[in-house]
C-alpha cells in the first residue's frame, strides 16, 4: 500500500525544497565572483556580494532542514521515505560527506561566526540537487501522488526566471548625487 499524501507535512517539505532550489539558481546567476564589471557596476558590487552571499547561506539553511541532522527536526527526510530506498538512488559515502559539510557551513558560518580555519567551502549545489533528486524519485515511489516535476527542470525554470529579472536589473543603475535626497 503506498503512503497517502499530506499537503500540511511533506507539502512543506517540497516547499522548502522549492525555498532551496531558488536560493540555489539565484546564487548561480548572479554571483559576482562570476562575473565581470561590465554586468555588474562597480558601485553596485557590494549589493550583488552579498545577494549573492544571502542566497548561499539560504540554500544551505533550507537543504539542512530536510537532509542535515535528524535531531527533532519533523522535516527530516527519514520521516517521509525509507532510508535504504532513499539512499539506493546515491552514494552513501558522498551523501554522508556531503550532508556534513552542509552542516558544517550552516553550524560555523550561517548560524555561528566561528574561525576560518574551521569553515569548508561553498558546496557544490550540483550535488545537493542530486539529493533532493533521489528524495523526489523516493517520495514518487512511495506516495500516491501525481507526477512531482523533477529537481533539474524545476532549477532551470528558476535560472531562467533569475535571469530575465537580471536583464531588469542592468537598465541605467542611476547613483543619486550627494545632495539629493535618497
Amino acid at each position: 500500500m503506498r503512503k497517502e499524501w499530506d499537503t500540511n507535512t511533506i507539502g512543506r517539505v517540497f516547499g522548502i525544497i522549492d525555498e532551496a532550489l531558488y536560493s540555489m539558481a539565484l546564487y548561480s546567476e548572479i554571483n559576482p565572483s562570476n562575473r565581470d564589471n561590465t554586468i555588474f557596476d562597480p558601485y553596485l558590487r557590494k549589493f550583488w556580494k552579498t545577494i549573492s552571499d544571502n542566497a548561499v547561506l539560504i540554500s544551505v539553511i533550507q537543504w539542512c532542514k530536510i537532509f542535515g541532522s535528524e535531531g527533532n527536526s519533523k522535516t527530516h527526510y527519514s520521516h517521509f521515505v525509507d532510508r535504504e530506498q532513499f539512499k539506493s538512488k546515491l552514494n552513501n559515502t558522498l551523501y554522508e560527506g556531503f550532508s556534513d559539510n552542509m552542516k558544517n557551513i550552516r553550524d560555523k558560518f550561517a548560524a555561528h561566526e566561528d574561525k576560518e580555519e574551521d569553515r569548508v567551502a561553498i558546496p557544490s549545489f550540483d550535488t545537493a540537487r542530486k539529493i533532493m533528486e533521489a528524495f523526489r524519485q523516493t517520495v514518487q515511489e512511495e506516495y500516491d501522488i501525481p507526477e512531482i516535476t523533477p529537481i533539474s527542470v524545476t532549477f532551470t525554470a528558476y535560472r531562467l526566471q533569475v535571469r530575465d529579472q537580471l536583464k531588469e536589473c542592468r537598465i541605467d543603475w542611476t547613483l543619486f548625487d550627494e545632495d539629493e535626497p535618497g
